[in-house]
């Protein structure tokens, strides 16, 4: 249940509409016989929920840090277990804000005013991102996350956006300062990872029942029939790594491809089950492409 600029949720304004409309998203899902959402809680470094750390979510009143009256992440859990599913809080984690204009003031500060140092601005894609380099970055987020798993009875966390926008992020002083001689992407990748072993740890330390996943880029690296934007490559994801070292439950690929041209969704299929460490694999699929001209469906 996408958040971000209200893709799925809130499309209304108020805490009686937006209740009653993610009630009847849920009833929908009920009726369809899913068993899991993933509730996206934090969509560019705001949140679905109160924190001492980040501010209130831009989508909930169409104003960044403004109070909404009520707790949707609670909300969402309540409901979502009334009807026996699982809740995993989708978390953005190094993607923290789109556009050139700095964040309003608010109480929480964003990430962005509070610590500048650890954020860099990335102008392809106009956005900006957390420094996985910065040995601050990790320390804010493992704080931040375990705020959460503290506080909320979730079943998950699925992590998104756990990589780096592309290879010419502008991160060279960083390296320069933290690298240590190391080989530049395998400081890159080692920089993610150390993440995800830290917060998974962490979790396993308060609250061992709550699974720990993402979703990966979904060519891990190119083989036959499917090659492309690599995520080992590309944006320094090992995700494969955190499964071996059983620092994951699951990964959930973002296998938004058909099953006819490059990249092609069998064989990466194959390719992530044949990998997967003895964890659960949950193919990311794209259901807007399930339409005729796409050849996905009769």
């Amino acid at each position: 249940l996408t958040t971000v600029y209200g893709l799925d949720w809130p499309k209304t304004s108020g805490q009686n509409n937006q209740k009653n409309e993610m009630i009847n998203i849920l009833n929908k899902l009920k009726d369809a016989n899913f068993n899991t959402i993933m509730f996206q809680v934090r969509a560019r470094g705001d949140l679905m929920y109160p924190s001492q750390i980040e501010p209130w979510a831009r989508s909930l009143t169409n104003t960044l840090g403004m109070n909404p009256g009520w707790d949707p992440l609670q909300f969402v859990i309540d409901e979502a277990k009334a009807r026996g599913f699982e809740v995993h809080a989708w978390w953005n984690v190094y993607l923290i804000y789109n556009g050139t204009t700095l964040p309003p003031v608010t109480n929480p500060l964003h990430i962005i005013r509070r610590h500048p140092e650890l954020v860099k601005y990335y102008e392809p894609s106009n956005s900006w991102f957390l420094d996985p380099g910065q040995p601050g970055t990790r320390e804010y987020l493992v704080n931040l996350g375990m705020e959460l798993v503290r506080n909320y009875d979730i079943d998950a966390i699925h992590f998104d956006y756990i990589r780096y926008p592309n290879p010419d992020f502008g991160d060279t002083a960083t390296y320069q300062q933290y690298g240590q001689g190391v080989n530049y992407d395998d400081w890159r990748r080692n920089n993610i990872t150390q993440f995800v072993y830290a917060i998974y740890d962490s979790i396993q330390a308060v609250k061992p029942n709550v699974k720990v996943g993402s979703a990966p880029i979904g060519i891990y690296k190119n083989i036959p029939g499917a090659s492309g934007w690599q995520g080992y490559s590309s944006v320094y994801q090992d995700s494969r790594r955190w499964m071996l070292a059983r620092k994951h439950d699951y990964l959930s690929p973002q296998l938004y491809w058909d099953i006819a041209t490059n990249p092609r969704f069998t064989p990466l299929v194959e390719d992530w089950v044949l990998n997967r460490a003895g964890r659960h694999v949950y193919p990311g699929i794209a259901v807007y492409r399930m339409a005729p001209s796409d050849g996905n469906c009769a």
